[in-house]
């Protein structure tokens, strides 16, 4: 059995999307009317709210599905030593440089909002005691995502090794019965019932090391992803009922307005309206994408190598950001975009000074350090050996 690992762009193109939604809801949150977050502006905002709470149902279940076609194709093209190696390369490191280097300044602020009154280098101490967070502060935040995909790739690795075997080709094959009609919405039953049983998927509980309802829910949309990369002919399947998705989106949204406006107080279909919602989007996203983008043209270099580092980086420069500038004299609105666009700004300039260039940065963020430029003076290109452990 061929199994094909060339890499698809409507993923990457789903990832931005899905990275840059979670950036926008970082950044919106400051704004939010029911959030008592780690920079709260004076004034809130309907839209901003609105817009945070919208973007915080569908970005996160949406990379954990594209994390899921990335750990297939990491699974068949690489053996199980190369794939541990990948592992530390792309999660590990990543994820303790992340809670060492950038987590700090963020919690110190966080803090400072809090009455601290201290100095950074009186707060650093305390975060490295190890007293959980909200207690202590020492905490992974929003790196509790990274954390996530390492002990779920930890977890599923016999399986996926077994699943990429050549005694697997009968199950793959039969995933291909959920292209026909409408049988590519069964995919997300699982993941509907789990929802509806378990109602506190979903909120944010960042304040929490990891929320086990968070990690099956996320773990269900990982592995559907792993599914539609096990079976590609399942993405042309979202491709050709795209317009079915879209219209259940759309129902899904018609009715939640409905509800709203009156009033209605239904636990039970609010969450199945919600996880419906959800699944609708995520649907509809991949099959436009895989219909409409699925080529790199018109996405840079950037966005499908740097997206790692961008998203450790993104929620600390953002909190850095925000405690300046919610001080200014503006409205709710004028100061998102103040903080989105400077905190998108820095982030940048972060990746192209300080992690783009070097080798140590590029490994220490999960990035393949690649025939980077070396500073002596001037730029020499460095041929790097070959090693599975950067590959």
């Amino acid at each position: 059995m061929h199994l094909t690992t060339s890499r698809q762009a409507y993923i990457d193109w789903l990832r931005a999307a899905a990275v840059y939604g979670i950036f926008g809801y970082t950044a919106a949150r400051p704004f939010m009317g029911d959030s008592t977050w780690m920079v709260k502006n004076t004034d809130t905002s309907l839209l901003l709210t609105k817009m945070a709470q919208w973007l915080n149902t569908w970005c996160l279940p949406l990379l954990f599905f594209v994390s899921g076609a990335a750990t297939w194709h990491m699974t068949i093209s690489r053996d199980h030593s190369k794939r541990i190696l990948l592992w530390l390369r792309r999660l590990f490191i990543p994820l303790t440089a992340g809670i060492l280097l950038v987590l700090p300044p963020q919690i110190y602020i966080e803090r400072l909002n809090s009455g601290y009154q201290g100095r950074f280098t009186d707060f650093l101490p305390s975060f490295f005691e190890g007293r959980p967070y909200p207690g202590g502060n020492t905490s992974w935040h929003h790196l509790r995502v990274i954390a996530c995909l390492a002990i779920y790739e930890a977890m599923l690795a016999p399986l996926l090794s077994r699943a990429a075997s050549f005694q697997a080709r009968n199950v793959i094959r039969r995933l291909a019965w959920f292209y026909r009609g409408y049988r590519i919405y069964l995919l997300a039953i699982p993941g509907i019932i789990w929802y509806c049983c378990a109602p506190s998927a979903f909120p944010d509980n960042a304040g929490r090391l990891l929320h086990t309802a968070d990690f099956i829910c996320w773990g269900i949309f990982l592995v559907t992803g792993i599914l539609f990369a096990m079976q590609p002919i399942l993405a042309d399947s979202l491709v050709r009922n795209r317009r079915a998705s879209l219209a259940g989106l759309l129902t899904c949204i018609l009715t939640g307005i409905i509800i709203r406006t009156m009033a209605i107080h239904h636990t039970p279909l609010l969450s199945l309206l919600t996880v419906l919602h959800v699944w609708f989007l995520l649907f509809t996203l991949t099959g436009y994408a895989k219909k409409y983008l699925d080529s790199y043209q018109g996405i840079s270099g950037y966005t499908t190598i740097f997206m790692s580092p961008f998203f450790i980086l993104q929620q600390t420069v953002t909190v850095l950001a925000a405690w300046f500038i919610v001080r200014l004299p503006a409205g709710p609105e004028l100061k998102f975009l103040l903080i989105a666009s400077s905190s998108w700004m820095a982030s940048a300039l972060i990746i192209h000074l300080l992690i783009r260039p070097f080798i140590l940065t590029r490994l220490l963020f999960g990035v393949k350090p690649k025939t980077p430029p070396v500073v002596t003076g001037k730029v020499i290109k460095v041929q790097l050996p070959s090693a599975d452990f950067f590959y």
